[in-house]
């Protein structure tokens, strides 16, 4: 959240709308109740992929609270006073509408207000009860909120709990459409905020905060549709054209699938995933309108990963794409190999004809971006084109040598049609992305993620399909190298952008695209925090992999061998009904590290009888662990996960945890697995201040405990200033077990009542 230095807000951007989408009531402009029908419909076909290659759409435009001094102290400026004790951050005429609305700061009672149509409808609620559920403290919504004549926002204003430090911070960003005076009748939101009012709002909001199903990602539903599959064996140094044709069309889905099974060093498998490039060229067009590294394109930026938005994605050793991709004469999708084995690729294509092309349309092109951490000075480029075309997302990878999360607070900036100052003006790079704060923990939304975290290294993703910036003549995005250029980070990129014709795309793609990359010196420290991200986005096969990867690079590592165990413990989730017991004998029998030994007979442990569990306890705090009322263990270490074994007969039990902070980021997290069940600290605990006696007992009454409520805005554990978790031989039980988070200079007391099944 914040600003560099040069450049003053002139408070709006872009967006983008749809003229098709706006319901119908006639040739008036005058406000007519919008029924859950009209509602559902408006939001559902806000979902239509193929609206993103449209350049028939009005654009998108920003309203934040961007500092107008060009400084960081992005926050609490807004476009006037309201009413006592109230600010106007929006002032919208109408028709349109606001297709995101993005905040932090304040607490979640924090008030808002909307007025529509100058006061004839007004909705006074709560910041969570409108926008929520919060994020990593920030809340987002693409759910449509549609004005026929004018909209004002209003939020109550901040600064009122600490003046000196301007608390609560209100930190905004709206987007908006205004649509064209042609246009049908807009139909206003619902002004009664009312219980049935809210259920159709979460509707629309949870369309784009629930993750990918990957049963989701298939998007051809045309009678027409015509699907081509081709397989190639690319020479190392060569150039292939896996598909040519020639047609009128549009293609839906691009799937690609190297295959590396020839090659057994996981390490090498992620080089070449690099070395690979993807090309597409559009209507005969000279040079590539996508020229990408292969997996960049999909997400997969240095190593595979497995994950579904709702554009590009990975499923098992498949890439995909449901970018609409239109084409008027012919299309070439090529692959060069910049390696120097030779690499077998399959292609899945699925396309339907145009019997004409539509000029709507426009061509997909993506570019490649890279700068270095001697840049510092200058902002990193994400895109620079000239011609009529609209912006719709990119990938972003950055990483500073500097020892701190500053590089994030540089902000988006965007020039539309030559313009001297930026119409659009971000207030930081994790609120560009959805997020804030220097983010939580990964996860994958639609639109808009954060792939891959580990200090001081992130990969995020954000898509505009309901608020691309269309442009006529020029486009310029950069990102700020922190405030006022001054971090030494290093940044990748891939724009995605439609052109009203093809134009090349060629830029930074080198023919190694493995060298210049920055070491991770904190990579042997944070190993366990790439593996627990990957189980918390479901990529267990790539957890796996990467554990290997990083043994082929590090084979003298000091944890080696609980990094072997853990390995081995893999087997467990990915071929299901294997019989590890043998695998662990044998290991206790050859190995020599006394932690991994005891590990590995734990595990033996708990698979000779139900009754056996295994409970794990890994708190930066003074916490202590109770079974049933009995004192299990006492534990404090902010840098290994304790392990110990635990008889549970079937019926209920209990955990307690008496926790007391004794340094900042204070945290208590605990899982328990018996007889195949997983019981693991979540927002299901019960939490209290007071010592009662009896607490930590069975037959305890917590009714009037606190419950703890939402995790979203869990960082780790471990949490900076800690990078460094010990290894242990014990997948998918940290990763989705949260931390119990502990105020400073407090003791927290928590329960959880649990039933093992027979």
């Amino acid at each position: 959240m914040k600003k560099n230095g040069k450049y003053s807000r002139n408070g709006t951007a872009m967006i983008i709308v749809v003229s098709y989408l706006l319901l119908s009531a006639g040739c008036s402009k005058q406000v007519t109740p919008m029924n859950f029908d009209e509602w559902r419909s408006f939001s559902e076909q806000l979902t239509d992929r193929l609206r993103l290659a449209r350049l028939d759409l009005p654009t998108s435009r920003l309203l934040s609270s961007a500092d107008p001094t060009g400084e960081n102290d992005d926050f609490n400026h807004y476009i006037r006073r309201g009413p006592a004790g109230w600010w106007v951050i929006a002032d919208l005429k109408g028709p349109g509408y606001i297709s995101r609305f993005w905040l932090t700061g304040p607490d979640a009672d924090h008030k808002i207000r909307l007025i529509f149509d100058n006061g004839k409808n007004e909705i006074l609620t709560s910041v969570e009860d409108f926008l929520g559920p919060r994020d990593n403290r920030c809340w987002h919504s693409y759910a449509p909120i549609t004005y026929s004549n004018q909209l004002v926002v209003m939020v109550e204003e901040g600064g009122k709990k600490d003046p000196r430090g301007g608390w609560p911070r209100i930190f905004y960003q709206i987007n908006y459409s205004t649509l064209t005076s042609s246009t049908k009748a807009v139909v206003s939101f619902p002004a009664v905020w009312n219980t049935a009012t809210r259920k159709e709002f979460e509707r629309g909001k949870d369309i784009w905060r629930s993750k990918v199903s990957t049963s989701t990602v298939t998007s051809c539903t045309n009678s027409e549709t015509k699907v081509i599959t081709c397989e190639a064996v690319i020479a190392g140094g060569k150039q292939s054209n896996l598909v040519e044709l020639t047609d009128c069309g549009i293609i839906e889905e691009l799937d690609v699938t190297p295959d590396f099974s020839g090659i057994s060093k996981v390490s090498t498998k992620e080089q070449l995933i690099r070395s690979l490039r993807l090309k597409i060229y559009w209507d005969k067009f000279p040079e590539p309108s996508v020229d990408v590294p292969l997996g960049t394109f999909f997400g997969s930026f240095y190593r595979r990963t497995r994950f579904s938005s709702y554009f590009v994605g990975m499923n098992d050793d498949t890439l995909w794409s449901r970018f609409p991709m239109p084409f008027k004469q012919s299309v070439v999708i090529a692959i060069e190999n910049n390696a120097e084995i030779s690499i077998p690729v399959k292609i899945r294509l699925s396309y339907h004809k145009l019997s004409e092309w539509d000029s709507k349309y426009g061509y997909l092109h993506a570019k490649f971006s890279r700068s270095n951490e001697r840049e510092t000075g200058k902002p990193h480029t994400i895109l620079k084109v000239r011609g009529n075309g609209k912006y719709a997302g990119c990938f972003l990878a950055v990483g500073s040598l500097d020892r701190s999360w500053w590089a994030l607070e540089g902000d988006e900036m965007m020039w539309i049609d030559g313009e001297r100052i930026p119409s659009w003006q971000g207030t930081g790079l994790e609120d560009y992305f959805n997020s804030g704060w220097y983010y939580a923990n990964p996860r994958a939304y639609p639109l808009s993620g954060l792939l891959f975290k580990v200090p001081f290294r992130t990969i995020q993703y954000r898509f505009h399909l309901n608020d691309a910036v269309r442009f006529s003549s020029s486009f310029e995005m950069i990102f700020e190298r922190g405030p006022r250029n001054a971090s030494h980070a290093w940044m990748e990129s891939v724009a995605f952008y439609y052109m009203e014709t093809p134009v090349s795309a060629s830029g930074e793609v080198s023919q190694n695209m493995t060298s210049g990359i920055v070491h991770d010196e904190f990579e042997q420290y944070t190993i366990m925090t790439e593996l627990i991200d990957r189980e918390r986005g479901g990529d267990i096969k790539g957890a796996y992999e990467r554990l290997l990867e990083f043994m082929e690079n590090y084979p003298q590592h000091q944890d080696i061998s609980l990094l072997s165990l853990r390995g081995i413990s893999y087997q467990r989730y990915l071929c299901e009904g294997t019989n590890l017991q043998e695998v662990y004998k044998q290991f206790i029998a050859t190995c020599k590290d006394d932690r991994a030994v005891q590990q590995a007979k734990l595990l033996l442990w708990y698979d000779e009888n139900p009754e056996h569990g295994l409970m794990g306890v890994y708190c930066n705090a003074r916490s202590k662990i109770f079974l049933d009322g009995n004192h299990i263990v006492e534990v404090d270490h902010p840098q290994r996960m304790i392990v110990l074994p635990v008889r549970l007969k079937p019926g209920k039990h209990v955990i307690g945890i008496e926790a007391k902070w004794v340094r900042p980021g204070a945290w208590a997290q605990v899982w328990l697995m018996a007889n195949k069940q997983l019981i693991v600290s979540d927002g299901s605990w019960r939490r209290s201040e007071i010592s009662v006696s009896g607490w930590n007992g069975l037959d305890f009454d917590d009714s009037s405990w606190q419950v703890v409520g939402s995790t979203s805005d869990s960082c780790g554990p471990p949490e900076a200033p800690y990078v460094y978790l010990e290894p242990n031989a014990f997948p998918l039980v940290q990763s989705k077990a949260v931390g119990l988070y502990i105020a400073d200079n407090k003791t927290y007391y928590f329960r959880k009542v649990f039933e093992i099944s027979p």
